[in-house]
């Protein structure tokens, strides 16, 4: 792997300090003004990397590497840095909390009337909440509280203490009310399979020419697990009473999350009373969007990550909210590892690009979503290699369909333009309060990074890995190009334009997307962790030490056996020091199994030296 995530982590963090921070005022917003989202994204480029890499934390001083402190210096010396930030989260969480003290969660200028409806967002429009912001929001929170938890045992002064005690409480009320948003924006979309729902869906899952009966019937009984558990176990939250319309006989479904708290979103109560204040109706239709289901997945994986049970982030509230999202998450991505594979052999309906949506939209970026979904699921199954490699193989096609890891030519103006402008998603439910809305999606190349690091990470260390290392390093290349390079924006993202030469019309960006270069981020903290954490050891590698262990200990052994001396005499040192690295390679064979060859093979390299000159001394005294 070609990328070097600390340093280019650290090159962000350069240019977001130079741009962001003037004479003592951060800049807030970017291209498209602020929002409750593009705003808790900017900030994120900043905190994610601090909470999620302990060798990038900002909370203590005296741990600050100097390369760090060199890369924020622009916002202040070490000792000021942290209380930047502190003051920056803070100033987030007020200016996106109402005058009642109800978190705002709209998606502002993010929603754009759609193309073909020349009248404009009305004000109403622009506060609809979005299920981005409840999303970003609970992982800025979570970040929020783990910085906060860091920064508080360096604090002796009464004010600062304060303001660390104002920041959990605020980062507290805003997680919560994420999380009961997530939970009203689930859905579960029960349609008939005469429907065009149902027949787009089962044109997709039939791969294999089996009759349309026989299909419905085994989709229905794969799904029946799915199905009970929605019927019995979700409690809290939208999604339980539609899932009730699946007892109907040869009903299909669909589940994930909807643009935003869908129409008719029950209100949440925990311990008799409302779980937060301010519940509003939804204007969302009671369908699920792969685009805001994959957002809102990533963004429960955080609730139930290694760091934020460790540290007990949530409260009791919080953690009964956090499981019934994990169990939508646990269904969720179920359903769609299920659909995304259906049939009794030969090709899966995801390899039969681009994915299709049971509303008829199709497009490169929904398959990507789709097997981002499928590689979660079947990681938790035994014997995954096979499976992962046919999703790296997809992920390889999808790059050059989307001209990433193929060049564009004149006539690519669809492909280029699901990089700029993007996809766009028509939110439905929004026209009853003015135009129809859209919201513009065209992250596919960075979402589609992110997905093969993660993919590579589930892998042996071995061939199937280093082909998906090898597609990340192309598309990292290919975003490389995308990146702003000249001015006070450079080092951050996104010009798509120097991709895709050939390609006329694209427009010369002059404000930052924090959408991308928080996404760019994430891929860094994604190819960190794979630096970091070695890979499952190839079992075969394995074997092979094991094998070269119990040669050279035969080996050694027969030195020992030949070794002249008295008893309790030691022996020789470079049969000492062969002893010293096989303890060691025995050691570290099942962790690292390629050290430990590398040990044995110097090992056999010292005996077979030896060896060699014990048999040509016996053929000298023969002579």
């Amino acid at each position: 792997m070609r990328i070097r995530p600390r340093q280019e982590i650290l090159g962000v963090w350069e240019a977001i300090a130079r741009l962001s921070e003037n004479a003592g005022e951060w800049r807030w917003g970017g291209r498209g003004g602020r929002d409750s989202v593009s705003d808790a994204e900017q900030l994120l480029c900043l905190l994610g990397p601090a909470t999620a890499i302990p060798a990038l934390g900002l909370a203590d001083p005296d741990r600050t590497a100097d390369d760090v402190a060199d890369a924020l210096s622009a916002i202040g010396s070490r000792t000021e840095i942290p209380r930047a930030v502190l003051r920056l989260t803070l100033e987030y969480l007020d200016t996106y909390t109402a005058a009642d003290g109800t978190p705002v969660f709209s998606g502002g200028s993010r929603f754009v009337a759609t193309q073909d409806d020349s009248a404009a967002v009305t004000a109403e429009q622009l506060e609809f909440e979005v299920v981005d912001s409840f999303a970003v929001s609970v992982t800025l929170t979570l970040a929020a509280l783990r910085f906060a938890g860091e920064l508080r045992p360096m604090l002796t002064r009464g004010v600062l203490l304060g303001q660390v005690e104002d920041l959990r409480i605020k980062a507290a009320r805003r997680l919560t009310a994420a999380l009961v948003g997530l939970l009203r924006s689930f859905s579960v979309n029960v349609f008939a399979p005469s429907s065009e729902f149902g027949e787009r869906q089962l044109r997709r899952v039939i791969q294999d020419g089996r009759r349309l009966g026989t299909v419905i019937d085994d989709l229905r009984t794969q799904l029946q697990g799915i199905h009970v558990r929605f019927r019995d176990d979700i409690i809290l939250g939208s999604g339980a009473a539609e899932s009730g319309a699946l007892e109907a006989s040869e009903q299909l479904f669909e589940c994930g999350w909807s643009w935003s708290v869908v129409q008719q979103a029950p209100r949440i109560t925990l311990d008799g009373a409302l779980g937060v204040e301010g519940q509003r109706d939804g204007p969302a239709e009671h369908a699920p969007y792969l685009y805001f289901t994959a957002v809102a997945l990533s963004a429960i994986e955080e609730l139930f990550s290694q760091r934020t049970q460790l540290l007990n982030l949530l409260d009791s509230r919080q953690q009964r909210l956090a499981n019934a999202l994990e169990l939508r998450h646990q269904l969720t991505h179920a359903f769609w590892a299920c659909i995304a594979t259906f049939g009794t052999g030969g090709r899966w309906p995801v390899e039969d690009l681009p994915w299709q949506t049971t509303d008829g939209l199709q497009n490169e970026y929904y398959s990507v979503l789709i097997s981002g979904m499928f590689v979660q699921e079947r990681v938790k199954q035994p014997a995954a290699d096979a499976d992962l490699a046919r999703v790296g193989a997809i992920f390889a096609e999808q790059a050059g369909r989307s001209r990433i890891t193929r060049r564009a030519v004149a006539k690519d103006t669809g492909e280029v333009a699901a990089h700029d402008p993007g996809e766009y998603e028509p939110l439905r439910g929004s026209a009853a309060r003015g135009p129809q809305l859209s919201w513009m999606v065209s992250d596919i190349a960075p979402l589609l990074l992110d997905r093969s690091l993660r993919l590579a990470g589930h892998f042996d260390a071995g061939a199937a890995r280093t082909r998906v290392l090898d597609l990340a390093d192309r598309i990292w290349e290919h975003m490389l190009t995308r990146r702003i390079e000249t001015g006070p924006l450079r080092s951050l993202w996104d010009q798509p334009g120097p991709a895709f030469p050939e390609v006329s019309g694209l427009a010369i960006q002059t404000e930052v997307s924090w959408h991308h270069t928080k996404r760019m981020i994430d891929c860094l903290v994604s190819a960190g962790r794979i630096v970091n954490e070695l890979p499952r050891p190839n079992p075969d590698l394995a074997r092979t030490a094991q094998e070269m262990l119990i040669e050279a200990d035969h080996l050694l052994h027969v030195e020992f056996f030949h070794e002249p001396g008295r008893r309790g005499q030691r022996p020789r040192e470079d049969l000492e020091a062969v002893g010293s690295l096989l303890d060691e390679a025995r050691a570290v064979s099942e962790r690292t199994p390629g050290v430990a060859v590398a040990l044995a093979a110097e090992a056999l390299t010292t005996l077979h030296r030896r060896a060699q000159a014990r048999a040509q001394a016996a053929r000298s005294i023969e002579l």
